[in-house]
């Protein structure tokens, strides 16, 4: 039998699978907002390997599509808040979350962002982008893999 954890991300992932925006990820066209969820659920493994069942479907879910899979109304909630970052200053799931978040945005979508901006922005937006995160996704941050300009604007943005 499948667990409820299981349900609820299969009936996300399906949502997502509707999603008409393509990407091509290692050859295969893949729903964009599909991708954006595997990302998540990527950076989320790296940044807090032991993250409850909520915090897992909360960097992909829809608070019905919980409930519909059997977590109680507190469990969907608690899923909500943590989406819609309610105590992020002080909820440190919410803070994993953020970071996940950021990390995506960082590894995913800010190479295409910097070819579109003039550095005077990239830079204002990375230094927010940094701010939002704990060590912990500064630490992941600088790991992840871009170009020498990309990396150069990080720098500067932290130096700043």
């Amino acid at each position: 039998m499948t667990s409820k954890y299981e349900q609820a991300l299969a009936r996300i992932d399906d949502a997502h699978n509707e999603d008409p925006n393509i990407v091509f990820v290692d050859c295969s066209e893949v729903p964009y907002e599909l991708h954006y969820a595997n990302k998540m659920t990527k950076y989320l493994e790296q940044d807090k390997p032991s993250a409850s069942e909520i915090l897992r479907l909360a960097s992909n879910l829809v608070e019905e599509i919980c409930r519909s899979c059997g977590y109680d109304s507190d469990e969907a909630e608690r899923a909500a808040a943590l989406v819609r970052k309610d105590n992020m200053e002080r909820d440190e799931e919410c803070q994993v979350l953020e970071d996940v978040a950021c990390l995506v945005f960082l590894d995913d979508q800010f190479e295409k962002f910097e070819r579109e901006h003039d550095e005077e922005k990239i830079v204002g937006i990375l230094k927010k982008t940094w701010a939002k995160m704990s060590e912990k996704g500064h630490e992941l941050a600088l790991q992840i893999e871009m170009s020498e300009r990309a990396k150069g604007l990080i720098m500067k943005a932290l130096s700043s």
